[in-house]
């Protein structure tokens, strides 16, 4: 019985077919991570407002969702302050979230507000200002995310959603 092996062509041709293989695998992962990004902005925008809605609830305060345009663009959560005027909440969700890359976010609907100001208040009461929102990531993907009305949540429009005229 003697050791058998594999030949120096045989491994060499066994590392050409993975590196094939590999070559046409990352151009479908990059993708796969810039679409990511889009839905993840969209899961970040849908957590804050859950957050915001349950701290106003909590507190018994105002709280906002910011947007702001620009490079970079970002978005963050404030609270009323004793005195009447609005500051960062103090803890890690009174942080600037930045856009990805390649994702821009914007209002599609947003209430009039009475300084002039564009941003979405949380009521202690539990209500909610009906707005919708706009996230666009590379290519043609579009994420809406809305609330119609002052109780309910804001959440990601659905296909249903928009079959049901609900936009």
């Amino acid at each position: 019985m003697g050791i058998h092996g594999f030949t120096l062509i045989e491994l060499i041709m066994v590392m050409a077919v993975i590196a094939i293989i590999v070559g046409l695998a990352v151009p479908t992962l990059h993708g796969f991570a810039e679409g990511r990004r889009t839905a993840a902005c969209a899961d970040e925008v849908v957590a804050l407002t859950q957050y915001a809605r349950s701290q106003a609830i909590t507190n018994g305060k105002i709280y906002r969702l910011y947007l702001q345009q620009g490079a970079p663009a970002k978005y963050w959560i404030g609270v009323q302050q004793d005195d009447g005027t609005y500051g960062r909440t103090g803890d890690s969700y009174g942080r600037d979230f930045v856009v990805p890359d390649g994702v821009s976010l914007r209002w599609i609907k947003t209430p009039q507000q009475q300084d002039g100001g564009q941003y979405i208040q949380f009521q202690p009461s539990g209500r909610t200002d009906p707005a919708s929102l706009e996230i666009r990531g590379p290519g043609t993907q579009v994420i809406d995310i809305a609330c119609y009305s002052t109780t309910e949540l804001f959440h990601v429009v659905t296909a249903s959603d928009r079959a049901k005229g609900l936009q």
